[in-house]
């Protein structure tokens, strides 16, 4: 197997940006080939018989979070023509976020049967498939489910997409 990415570096800066040359071409080389962990790696600069050695990165960078990407949640249209309750949820992970969701849900007598959660790139996804006493949620009762949990995730910073779906 093979993967080929392409992607662009650029210089964050407050001022002015300046010229790409060599020595930042090569300090960026320099950085990816720390970061994917190669250590006995041949400096073109130098004798073709030195090596350099590099140190694996000792943290992975921040993740990047598009700013254009918004929090979400609505009930799984595909389920709801099934005959179940499935609510979509994608919002920044923040801490006690599943506790606040869940506590919402069960204030609102609903019962999760089944869940699934996982946290990628500092956002949390996730689907839980609802009741309310052993039956899949009415229309009325699944717009009061996206009311609270709206009002549980109004701190999400980028405002807060809800729809039926």
């Amino acid at each position: 197997g093979e993967a080929v990415d392409f992607f662009w570096v650029r210089v964050v800066v407050a001022e002015a940006p300046s010229p790409v040359t060599d020595s930042r071409v090569q300090l960026v080389e320099e950085t990816l080939e720390r970061f994917l962990g190669r250590a006995d790696l041949q400096d073109d600069s130098r004798d073709s018989q030195s090596e350099v050695k590099l140190k694996a990165p000792t943290a992975r960078p921040p993740a990047f979070r598009p700013s254009q990407r918004s929090p979400s949640v609505h009930f799984d249209s595909r389920s709801l023509a099934e005959g179940s309750s499935v609510l979509v949820l994608e919002a920044p992970d923040t801490p006690r976020l599943l506790l606040a969701i869940t506590r919402a849900l069960a204030a609102e007598g609903i019962d999760i049967i089944a869940s699934d959660v996982r946290t990628v790139d500092g956002w949390a996804h996730g689907r839980f498939t609802l009741e309310e006493a052993g039956s899949s949620l009415s229309a009325t009762t699944r717009e009061c489910v996206l009311s609270a949990v709206q009002q549980v995730m109004q701190h999400v910073p980028s405002g807060l997409s809800v729809s039926s779906g």
